[in-house]
């Protein structure tokens, strides 16, 4: 086990002797739909993990859609960061007051361009079959069994993964990866078009 080092951040509610308050992202509410996202990629460019910094905070604007807060623990390698992958879990807080929980991964592949991952889980109060006509009706997706679950496909690698725990109870996780053959300082230009703010020029408040 000791070739395996990893630099864990806590964020939590109350602030860690060790860590302090700096990486705590809750927020008690916003106006900003990116807010939580552009948060949270300034926590994981201060503590060092640079690389992808604009495909990171792209992939998390649209992980973090309608979320008010966020709290969570980051892993970062304990050396030569911009090589090595990084990873965080979050626990969402959502404007509905729902919560969820959001895993990511991010960092340079062997071809030196950028890998991105997140997953997204949450439990609905409702049946899977209401959820999964619901996700149909809002999107071009496929439906495949997967043992007693369902999973939903697109053209692309986002997914949603619906599972019953009761009549009235469906688990449901939506992911997506991403494996981008541009340059990273191209995510911030998809930024600005299409989130309408500059991540360099106007870091959040």
């Amino acid at each position: 086990m000791k070739h395996f080092v990893a630099k864990v951040f806590l964020w939590a509610a109350v602030a860690f002797t060790l860590v302090g308050c700096r990486a705590n992202v809750r927020e008690s509410a916003t106006t900003d739909p990116n807010r939580v996202a552009r948060m949270i990629a300034r926590n994981f460019v201060e503590s060092g993990a640079t690389a992808c910094r604009y495909n990171v905070e792209d992939m998390l604007v649209h992980a973090t859609a309608e979320v008010t807060a966020a709290v969570g623990q980051m892993h970062l390698p304990e050396a030569d960061v911009e090589r090595r992958p990084s990873s965080a879990t979050y626990v969402l807080t959502r404007a509905d007051g729902a919560t969820s929980h959001l895993q990511v991964s991010f960092g340079k592949d062997a071809s030196g361009f950028c890998s991105l991952q997140w997953s997204d889980t949450r439990v609905w109060n409702r049946s899977c079959a209401y959820k999964q006509a619901d996700y149909l009706a809002n999107g071009r997706l496929k439906a495949e069994q997967l043992g007693q679950s369902t999973v939903l496909t697109g053209e692309r690698a986002v997914g949603i993964l619906l599972t019953p725990l009761s009549k009235r109870r469906c688990l449901v996780t939506e992911f997506d990866a991403a494996w981008r053959i541009d340059p990273d300082e191209a995510a911030r230009d998809w930024i600005k078009e299409d989130h309408g703010y500059d991540p360099l020029e106007d870091p959040p408040p």
